[in-house]
């Protein structure tokens, strides 16, 4: 095992041994949907050379993960199928998730990697958000070593910035707007993103107004360096 996935293997065993978060289930409780990855998120997109990390919000509540995705990513959720769609805007394209099949293109994680008890739109306590951006997010990033990281919504970025002792500016929306980026300490590019969920596609910004978002990144992307695909 090469150091990168030796490092990436001793996260993992952390995470599945962690109980910070009182109000969270983590997924070890339910060995036969766990994996080798520090979440579900990365079975789908879980390539440990990857020039891009892409962060969500949070995990599925209980029954969601149990039950939808099977411990994978849902092949039928809205906002894993608009993710297909928003990377192929910055010039890569990944497969949608299927069960039991890995793409492995990119480097997808959660801010927050245990399950909610309660509802899928049941807030995550800010505390956690901390809570994992200490033990596991930053790490995470550092493992990777990608070029470029993209938060999807307020709170992985915040998170994002936490763990890497960044301050939040505040007026999330004119962040993206702006296409305003923050440098972190371990050499990669971070770029605030709106969440793709059917919530904010129709109430905050648009699909369209999101794919423009990620268009600017992608040219980016081109001016760095070989692209991730």
């Amino acid at each position: 095992m090469n150091p990168k996935a030796l490092n990436y293997a001793k996260l993992v065993a952390e995470r599945k041994r962690c109980s910070a978060c009182t109000d969270l289930v983590n997924i070890s409780k339910f060995k036969a949907l766990d994996s080798d990855h520090i979440g579900a998120y990365s079975r789908w997109q879980g390539n440990l050379d990857s020039e891009l990390v892409v962060i969500g919000q949070d995990s599925a509540d209980v029954n969601t993960f149990k039950t939808v995705g099977g411990g994978w990513p849902g092949e039928a959720i809205q906002t894993n199928l608009a993710m297909v769609e928003l990377v192929k805007a910055a010039g890569i394209k990944i497969a949608a998730p299927r069960y039991g099949l890995a793409d492995d293109r990119l480097f997808f994680t959660n801010a927050v990697l245990c399950l909610k008890k309660g509802p899928m739109q049941q807030p995550v306590p800010s505390p956690y958000f901390r809570n994992c951006a200490d033990r596991f997010l930053r790490r995470t990033i550092e493992v990777v070593q990608p070029r470029a990281v993209v938060t999807l919504g307020k709170d992985a970025l915040k998170a994002t910035l936490y763990a890497f002792g960044l301050r939040y500016p505040g007026n999330f929306l004119a962040l993206v707007d702006t296409g305003c980026t923050f440098d972190l300490s371990c050499g990669a590019r971070l770029f605030p993103m709106c969440h793709p969920t059917p919530t904010v596609l129709n109430t905050h910004r648009s699909l369209e107004k999101q794919k423009a978002d990620w268009k600017r990144f992608g040219r980016w992307l081109k001016r760095h360096n070989k692209p991730c695909s």
